[in-house]
């Protein structure tokens, strides 16, 4: 044999003790190691549903591009145990990205609206059943204030650039009435015969109200005051609140119609949001630190006297009036370090891992109501017997609600 062919002998066997050697090894791992076995089946998803990456419940700060972990403010993590006796359940009540909540008029059902198309829903409780109410086509919609009336509502949608809005008349009807283009911000009137909204012009923020059918329309007050938010909590006296910013003082003003004056109410104070007690009387103030932290929640009376300071740190969005003595919110279970609020919150560059608790304004107990679950609780409605909450889970827009039971 030469030495040509001696050579390519050797080769020949090398590789094949080389190939021998890596089969024997795939076969024990496929053997003994379980490589390219079948998976055991997932077990399937809580009925709460749960996102990923949020805690059942206790501790945790939520998920979000920016705050996926990390430190926490001091004092945003305090326990808040369930009050003793309270049984609480969980259910869906719509499984689509939805927006624009609101109570019937006899708390037997919840109003919705499909967030892509804009189709209003009736889900009735606790039945449990589904109802379609409305086929209007609305595209772009943004939100939706219902009356307190509780038969009709204002609802605002983006058509390219510009913020429109209208006057939806009439449940189970396809009645509109539109609004002036650009309402920057709109209000009821306490009792839902009129509305209120803001529009800027020349410079200017103009004031102007409607009857309840968007007829009448007039202007009754001009500022110089830009992006302002609109309430409507007295007959006779209108809200204008700055736009609220952890790092700049804001403040809330009171025109009063009767004589046209403008008063400051509140401000300087950094972070500022409000919410007004359905009759008026009472007002929920959120406010932070010069540096947009260390939130704090206070319940003022009409004339702007604190009646006491809540030791929750969460803002007044996040809140439900269910009296005048009685209010709901939903307080995040952690707040990032780095989060400037409610700044971040309100960008959507924040989300929030809430936990349901009740401020009894007569007592000043607050109580844990609801401790499950992954959530971040926005858009809150209780029924005046407080045995059920709405919220909608603002990652993902499905509205849930929770029975309430002792």
């Amino acid at each position: 044999m030469n030495d040509l062919s001696q050579k390519k002998l050797i080769i020949y066997i090398l590789l094949g003790i080389v190939l021998f050697g890596a089969g024997t090894l795939a076969t024990y791992f496929f053997l003994f190691r379980g490589i390219g076995a079948p998976t055991e089946p997932k077990e399937p998803e809580p009925v709460s549903e749960n996102i990923p990456g949020f805690p059942e419940a206790g501790p945790g700060i939520g998920k979000d591009p920016r705050f996926a972990g990390g430190n926490i403010q001091p004092g945003s993590n305090q326990e808040i145990p369930v009050a003793s006796g309270i049984r609480t359940r969980l259910f869906p009540v719509a499984d689509l990205a939805s927006l624009g909540t609101g109570l019937s008029r006899a708390e037997d059902k919840i109003y919705y609206f499909k967030k892509d198309g804009g189709e209003l829903t009736a889900f009735s409780f606790p039945a449990g059943t589904q109802e379609s109410l409305s086929t209007i086509t609305i595209v772009g919609m943004m939100n939706a204030s219902w009356s307190p009336a509780r038969d009709r509502a204002i609802v605002s949608y983006l058509d390219g650039t510009l913020v429109k809005s209208f006057l939806f008349k009439a449940i189970g009807t396809s009645s509109v009435a539109t609004l002036p283009t650009g309402v920057r911000s709109s209000a009821w009137s306490p009792t839902g015969s009129s509305l209120g909204y803001l529009t800027e012009k020349d410079g200017e923020t103009l004031l102007s109200t409607a009857d309840s059918s968007g007829k009448n329309q007039k202007t009754i007050f001009r500022t110089p005051m830009r992006e302002l938010a609109l309430s409507w909590p007295l007959p006779e006296k209108f809200t204008l609140q700055t736009n609220p910013s952890g790092v700049v003082p804001g403040y809330i003003f009171i025109f009063t119609r009767a004589s046209g004056e403008l008063t400051r109410f509140l401000g300087p104070l950094n972070g500022l949001t409000s919410l007004w007690s359905p009759k008026g009387g009472k007002l929920l103030v959120g406010s932070t630190n010069a540096a947009g932290k260390s939130l704090s929640l206070a319940i003022r009376d009409s004339s702007g006297k604190e009646i006491m300071t809540a030791a929750i740190q969460t803002i007044p969005e996040k809140c439900a009036w269910a009296s005048e003595e009685k209010v709901y919110c939903a307080v995040p279970r952690g707040i990032p370090q780095d989060a400037v609020l409610p700044d971040d919150y309100r960008r959507g560059e924040l989300n929030t891992n809430d936990r349901l608790v009740a401020i009894d304004v007569k007592t000043k107990i607050i109580s844990g109501i609801f401790n499950d679950g992954g959530y971040d609780m926005t858009d809150i409605s209780v029924t005046k017997d407080e045995k059920f909450i709405f919220f909608t889970d603002r990652i993902t827009g499905k509205v849930w609600g929770v029975e309430v039971s002792q």
